[in-house]
């Protein structure tokens, strides 16, 4: 379901409202990441692994990985007993992962906003073939 996509959003929500991001993203995206931490926190609200969260994204913009980790298992504990949860989970998420290949790198086809914390973003097209510090091979 891309549980580590819908943490690195969640983080992102957290440090826009605590005046972390600067902007926010297009309107679509924003409709998605809204709607997505709308589910969350419905759910998980009271969940200590969420307030920490909230409280390293408010703080620092980003989350430490056990953190990031705990929220994760609690979306998939919660996503495990409660059916109409994941559904509504999966729901949120679908309009976000479109588009998006998770890997070391990251590549987005269109209409997506990409969070992450490592590796490379690439937007259309997939980056040529590069060597270090991102100049093109020699022949």
């Amino acid at each position: 379901m891309g549980l580590e996509v819908a943490v690195g959003f969640l983080i992102a929500w957290f440090a826009r409202k605590a005046g972390r991001a600067a902007r926010r993203l297009d309107g679509m995206a924003d409709a998605a990441v809204d709607r997505l931490c709308d589910v969350v926190t419905a759910k998980l609200g009271g969940d200590s692994a969420l307030r920490q969260l909230a409280a390293e994204a408010a703080a620092t913009g980003d989350a430490a990985t056990r953190t990031q980790d705990r929220v994760r298992l609690a979306l998939e504990d919660a996503a495990e007993q409660d059916p109409t949860f994941a559904a509504d989970l999966k729901d949120a998420m679908a309009p976000l992962q479109a588009g998006v290949t998770i890997g070391r790198d990251v590549r987005a086809d269109h209409g997506v906003a990409i969070v992450m914390t490592g590796g490379s973003v690439s937007v259309g097209e997939r980056p040529g073939p590069s060597g270090p510090g991102g100049q093109s091979p020699r022949r």
